[in-house]
């Protein structure tokens, strides 16, 4: 525009001295063809400055729509992925029984593979049935409805796969579903079944206490060997916001004549294992046995920890004459 408003003065100019003669007249006149011909270069560049500018400002408009669809397709995608994690629905359910006879809960999954790789259901996930609070045990033998190797089985991406897995069931009240991703980070099911017997013991996960372990009990039994075992009742509060089993949670030692005795028991009919394993949810209370070898009738000294720190739940000493 500046360059347009110096040339209109000039013509001005020039057109005042066409008075002067008729040599200034045809002057006039080779000027007025030049700054016509300027006028016209200057409005040719200005026009296409202004396409330049135009199609740079559309370029931009276009990438900043592109990064926002590619936003939004990524947020799409996350949303479907997320939604997709809870790739594990119950299919049905049965009672059964194991070899001794004990009843056992029978859900029918069906599972499918989100993921990149070939995964099976127990690599992918984990799943627990609790019942009054406490872990009931998938451990099942001789349940002719239930096929271990079925959960060991590799599923390709974007396979369903219906498998089914055993509970040991404590009783006939509400079974409690929860199926969570490996590391435990994410619920993938959260469902009840009803068996019939009602909802079963209230657990009081609101007003939780402070995490807890005391000796309730102790007494002598066998094992396979016909060796001495001193067997320990030990009750177990979870006070946490998580469900903990007594296990994965402490570590509770026996010594005697200061040496630690030796808590690897076999066949010993008093002492559940299980127990000891399955977790109990916030704010429930369970009963867990260990055993110990023991070399003679001395005192016995009970020592529990944390398992993954230093704190000290209880520490005493068992007479054992």
């Amino acid at each position: 525009m500046k360059k347009l408003v110096i040339l209109a003065c000039t013509l001005m100019i020039l057109t005042t001295f066409v008075s002067c003669g008729e040599s200034s007249q045809d002057d006039s006149a080779i000027l007025e063809d030049n700054v016509s011909d300027v006028i016209t270069e200057t409005n040719a560049e200005q026009e296409a400055s202004m396409q330049n500018e135009t199609a740079e400002q559309i370029t931009e408009n276009e990438t900043t729509q592109a990064e926002t669809e590619e936003l939004t397709t990524v947020e799409a995608i996350s949303e479907t992925e997320s939604e997709q994690e809870s790739n594990i629905t119950i299919v049905s359910h049965s009672l059964s029984k194991d070899y001794e006879d004990k009843d056992v809960l029978v859900i029918e999954y069906a599972y499918t593979n989100v993921k990149d790789d070939a995964t099976s259901f127990s690599f992918a996930c984990q799943d627990s049935v609790f019942q009054n609070g406490i872990e009931c045990s998938s451990t099942i033998f001789g349940c002719d409805e239930v096929d271990v190797q079925q959960q060991l089985n590799d599923v390709q991406p974007g396979v369903t796969y219906n498998l089914k897995v055993g509970y040991l069931l404590q009783d006939m009240t509400n079974a409690h579903v929860v199926i969570t991703d490996l590391f435990g980070n994410k619920t993938l099911l959260d469902e009840t079944i009803d068996l019939g017997g009602g909802e079963g013991a209230v657990v009081d996960a609101e007003n939780l206490q402070e995490t807890y372990v005391k000796v309730v009990g102790h007494h002598m039994s066998k094992d396979y060997k016909d060796e001495d075992v001193l067997v320990v009742d030990y009750e177990y509060y979870n006070g946490s916001d998580e469900s903990k089993s007594f296990i994965w949670s402490f570590s509770a030692k026996a010594f005697q004549n200061g040496v630690e005795c030796d808590d690897t028991v076999l066949g010993c009919d008093d002492i559940n294992s299980e127990n000891s394993m399955n977790e109990i949810q916030p704010g429930v209370t369970i009963t867990v046995s260990k055993g110990y070898h023991v070399t003679d009738m001395s005192d016995v000294t009970i020592q529990v920890e944390g398992l993954l720190n230093d704190k000290e739940y209880t520490s005493e000493v068992i007479s054992l004459s």
